[in-house]
C-alpha cells in the first residue's frame, strides 16, 4: 500500500511540474488588464476559497459549478441548492445563487446566476463634475448552465456555459463562456483534478452612450448642415481564461477526524500564473460536522524572476474560514459556511453561504 500512494503522489507531483513548465499560454504584467468581463474569476462560496482556490481536484456537489464542474458528479445528495454572498472591494458586492439535481443515469444538471452589486454611482458629466443628481448601477450578470456524469466509478467530467451580460447605462455588452472539468478519484484518497474556465468568444460594447453628436470637416463648406451623430466603436476583448491542475489528498487519523490537503497550479491567460496550496479539518458527529480550512497563492512573475505575495502586483494574501454541517431530517441537511482572505491597500473580501442538501 506504501508503494502505491507513493507512486500516485509521484505520478501527480510529476505532472504538475511538466505542466507548469511548459508554460501554457502564460500571463506577463503586460497582459494584465487586457481581458474583459473579470468578474468571472470573482471567486463564490466559501469552502473552495477558504483553502485559496485550490480545491480543483476534490470538490463536489453545488459548489463546484464554480470550480470544477465535474465536481458536481460526486455528490452522493439527489440535489443541493447554494446561495452565497461575497463582500468584495470598493464597496462592491457579489451575490450568487446556484441549483443541481441528479438525473438518474443521464446525469446531474445544474444552473447558476452570479450578479455584482455597484450600488448607486452619482451621474457626471464635464459641465457637472460633481454630479447632475442622477445616479446610475452597472448590471453585470452571468447565467450558467452546466452538466456533469461519472463516466466510471472514478472519473467524473463535467461541462458549463455561461452567457455574460455587462450593461453600464445605455451601453451594453455580452458574450459566451465554457467551463470544462475532469477528476479522477484513486481508491487511497488521492484526487487529481484538471479545469480549463472562461474559454469563449470576445465581447465589444456597444451602444447610444458611445455617440456623440459633432459637426462633420465640410459643416464649414455647409453651414446649414447640422451635428452629425458619431458612434465610436469599441475593440473588442477577451475573457480571463484560466487553466487549474490540482491534486488532493484525504486520509482519516482517526474515527471522527478527517484531513484533507492540496496544491495547485493556476495558468492565468492574463496575469502571473499561481501555485497554490490548502488544508482542512472536520471533525464529524452523526449529526453534525465542523470544519476549519484554510490556503493560499503566491504569484510567479517571471518578467522579474520572483515570487509575490500581497504586493502592489498581486494584493491577495492568505485565506481562511470555516463552517458547520447539520442533520436536519432523513432528507435535509444544511451547511453554513465562512471564509474571507487578506487583501492590501483594500479591506478583506468575505464570504458567506448556505448550501442545503436534499
Amino acid at each position: 500500500m506504501r508503494r502505491t500512494i507513493t507512486g500516485y503522489l509521484m505520478i501527480g507531483i510529476a505532472f504538475l511540474h511538466i505542466v507548469s513548465d511548459a508554460g501554457i499560454v502564460a500571463g506577463t504584467k503586460k497582459r494584465k488588464g487586457t481581458a474583459g468581463a473579470m468578474e468571472l474569476i470573482l471567486p463564490v462560496g466559501c469552502c473552495g476559497t477558504a483553502m485559496g482556490g485550490n480545491y480543483t481536484a476534490g470538490i463536489s456537489g453545488v459548489e463546484a459549478l464554480f470550480w470544477n464542474p465535474a465536481g458536481m458528479a460526486a455528490t452522493d445528495r439527489t440535489s443541493e441548492l447554494m446561495a452565497s454572498r461575497m463582500n468584495y472591494i470598493a464597496d462592491i458586492d457579489v451575490n450568487y445563487i446556484a441549483v443541481q439535481g441528479s438525473f438518474s443515469s443521464a446525469g446531474v444538471f445544474g444552473l447558476s446566476l452570479k450578479s455584482l452589486d455597484f450600488g448607486d454611482i452619482p451621474v457626471t458629466t464635464e459641465y457637472a463634475p460633481d454630479g447632475t443628481g442622477e445616479t446610475y448601477s452597472p448590471a453585470y450578470v452571468t447565467m450558467g448552465l452546466s452538466f456533469s456524469r461519472a463516466m466510471t466509478d472514478r472519473i467524473n467530467i463535467g461541462v458549463t456555459g455561461k452567457l455574460v451580460s455587462e450593461k453600464i447605462m445605455n451601453t451594453s455588452a455580452t458574450g459566451m463562456a465554457f467551463d470544462f472539468g475532469v477528476q479522477y478519484q484513486s481508491d487511497i484518497g488521492l484526487q487529481i483534478g484538471v479545469a480549463l474556465r472562461n474559454l469563449g468568444t470576445r465581447m465589444r460594447f456597444d451602444g447610444t452612450d458611445l455617440e456623440k453628436r459633432v459637426y462633420l470637416p465640410t459643416y464649414t463648406e455647409d453651414p446649414i448642415a447640422g451635428k452629425e451623430a458619431l458612434r465610436i466603436v469599441s475593440q473588442p476583448v477577451e475573457f480571463p481564461t484560466t487553466m487549474d491542475i490540482g491534486l488532493s489528498y484525504t486520509f482519516e487519523p482517526s474515527e471522527g477526524h478527517q484531513c484533507t490537503g492540496m496544491v495547485n497550479f493556476r495558468d492565468n491567460h492574463f496575469g502571473f500564473d499561481q501555485y497554490g496550496a490548502g488544508l482542512e479539518y472536520q471533525y464529524s458527529m452523526p449529526a453534525f460536522r465542523i470544519a476549519v480550512r484554510t490556503g493560499g497563492s503566491v504569484a510567479h512573475d517571471v518578467e522579474d524572476n520572483c515570487y509575490r505575495i500581497m504586493d502592489d502586483e498581486m494584493i491577495y494574501g492568505p485565506s481562511f474560514g470555516g463552517g458547520i454541517y447539520l442533520k436536519m431530517g432523513e432528507n435535509l441537511h444544511l451547511s453554513i459556511d465562512y471564509a474571507c482572505q487578506m487583501a492590501k491597500r483594500f479591506s478583506d473580501p468575505e464570504w458567506i453561504s448556505l448550501i442545503f442538501k436534499f
